[in-house]
């Protein structure tokens, strides 16, 4: 689950950067790209947490079938949920239809967090 671990730390790093470079452009945002961008860094920042700790949870429990679908879908939700905001906000880009199912993705990894906090940690390697 180390790989969980690295792609936490590259979320961060780029949420960062949007952040920064929002702030630098938003004079040349209307008020829906600047909500946009807000959602998107929000949603980013918090799922980013919750994947760095399904990564530390895999080191420190047992990898797991459910640690790692959790994993795989708070990778796919921050990119898809938060990029496609980022995509339609600096890029006019039209994603609406992907922002949903980022978001699906998310209460997913959330979900299946909880579903790896209810099982024993000698039980998690086997699931």
């Amino acid at each position: 689950m180390r790989w969980a671990i690295g792609v936490a730390a590259i979320s961060g790093a780029s949420a960062v950067v949007f952040g920064a470079v929002s702030a630098h452009i938003a004079g040349g945002l209307d008020v829906a790209q600047t909500g946009w961008i807000d959602t998107a860094l929000k949603y980013q920042i918090w799922n980013t947490l919750g994947l760095l700790a399904v990564g530390v949870l895999g080191q420190v429990w047992a990898s797991s079938r459910l640690l790692m679908i959790s994993a795989i879908a708070f990778a796919a939700g921050i990119l898809m949920f938060s990029g496609s905001l980022y995509g339609m906000a600096l890029a006019d880009i039209d994603l609406g239809i992907v922002t949903p199912a980022g978001g699906l993705c998310l209460i997913a990894a959330w979900l299946f967090l909880v579903l790896a906090s209810m099982v024993s940690p000698r039980k998690l390697n086997r699931l």
